[in-house]
């Protein structure tokens, strides 16, 4: 079987929006993708990271299945008490590209989780 950065989703049902009040120091894709896998994961769950500034970053490739569940699309929101406006704009505008890009399958469902503790399960 192949790990799970190297499968592709057949369909996306969910679009997981992680909100992160507790921000770890590295920030960038490229730095959760550098944690994830020293803590022995193949990859960083999320597939764009939204910066503290509103810049959004790549994460996993899009076409890789999702890092909780394997037919969803994570995002993961780097802020402090919430999210800023420009944040919450670019968000938004994030999503919405997302969903014009389902129009020959069913939309995705779109939940947003709100996580005090950044969520690396190999941590206790």
């Amino acid at each position: 079987m192949l790990p799970s950065s190297e499968r592709k989703r057949d369909q996306t049902r969910l679009i997981v929006v992680h909100v992160l009040k507790d921000i770890p120091e590295p920030v960038t894709g490229c730095d959760l993708d550098d944690l994830y896998r020293g803590l022995g994961f193949f990859n960083s769950p999320f597939h764009f990271v939204l910066l503290p500034n509103g810049e959004i970053d790549d994460g996993r490739d899009i076409t890789s299945v999702g890092g909780y569940l394997l037919d969803t699309l994570d995002i993961a929101v780097l802020c402090g008490d919430g999210p800023s406006y420009t944040q919450q704009n670019n968000l938004e505008e994030l999503i919405a590209a997302l969903l014009r890009d389902f129009t020959s399958s069913a939309k995705p469902e779109v939940q947003t989780i709100e996580e005090e503790r950044f969520p690396i399960k190999a941590i206790a």
